[in-house]
């Protein structure tokens, strides 16, 4: 597990005359160890800020970091989750998970199968091993996604809307799959996400952006009781967070759009 830090970020993209800037001044902890979800209207930076600690992308000004060290470019210490998945459509399913692993000296191959085999396992598709991302449901395409990213035991896990494009009950599942996997061996995680009961379900900490350039305007502590199941978000502390989510998000979607109030169709 891994603390990982934004501090007065600045990131910007395209040129003088077209600039736009994403994050300005953008602040944020994930203590280790932590479950944190990130919300905010559309265009806010949600994106830009997980690209920066996945070393994707560096910012103008600020610093970011993972234990104190500053993030230069991808690495294994880092896990990252897409929506599109991202699967080799060409390799089986073992294959896939195995993809990095494979970086490992020859003489640890026993190692990688062991390891593979421990994944499948804790995402239920060991009769599955041998087919290809084709053959499977959507949900068990973004299992595999997963647990390909979860070979490496990275300390630091980001994900950025990974089950967007899943139909509702498939979504429900997913998300009651991953704080089950979290909760067993918890790290430090960054989801973002559009969905108010999936922020408020997932998360130790949700934390609300504003519209660009994009700042945190509120963390809310998620203080649900842990096991994590889907029954809780019939609960009454679970409709107090979900709606004091909505309320800040509508403030700042509403913002987001405000220099278009007074335009004519």
């Amino acid at each position: 597990m891994a603390e990982v830090r934004l501090d007065r970020v600045r990131k910007v993209f395209g040129s003088e005359g077209d600039a736009v800037v994403a994050l300005d001044g953008f602040d944020l902890a994930l203590p280790a160890g932590t479950f944190t979800t990130l919300l905010g209207p559309s265009g806010c930076g949600k994106t830009s800020a997980l690209d920066l600690i996945a070393g994707f992308t560096k910012p103008e000004s600020g610093t970011v970091t993972v234990d104190g060290r500053a993030v230069e470019r991808p690495g294994p210490d880092r896990g990252v989750v897409f929506q599109d998945l991202a699967l080799f459509p060409w390799l089986r399913v073992d294959e896939n998970i195995a993809f990095g692993l494979r970086a490992l000296p020859a003489k640890e191959a026993d190692k990688v199968k062991a390891r593979t085999d421990e994944l499948l396992e804790a995402v239920g598709l060991l009769l599955f091993r041998r087919r290809y991302p084709a053959e499977l449901s959507g949900g068990m395409r973004q299992r595999v996604a997963i647990a390909r990213v979860l070979a490496l035991d990275p300390p630091v896990l980001l994900m950025d809307e990974p089950f967007g494009a899943l139909d509702a009950q498939t979504r429900v599942l997913m998300q009651e799959f991953l704080v089950s996997l979290w909760e067993r061996r918890p790290r430090t995680a960054l989801f973002i996400t559009h969905d108010l009961d999936e922020a408020v379900f997932l998360a130790d900490r949700l934390c609300v952006m504003t519209a660009r350039p994009g700042r945190i305007k509120e963390t809310l502590t998620v203080d649900l009781p842990r096991p994590r199941e889907a029954s809780i978000m019939s609960s009454a502390r679970f409709h107090e967070l979900r709606d004091r989510a909505r309320v800040l998000v509508r403030e700042e979607a509403l913002r987001s759009i405000q220099p278009l109030s007074g335009t004519k169709a």
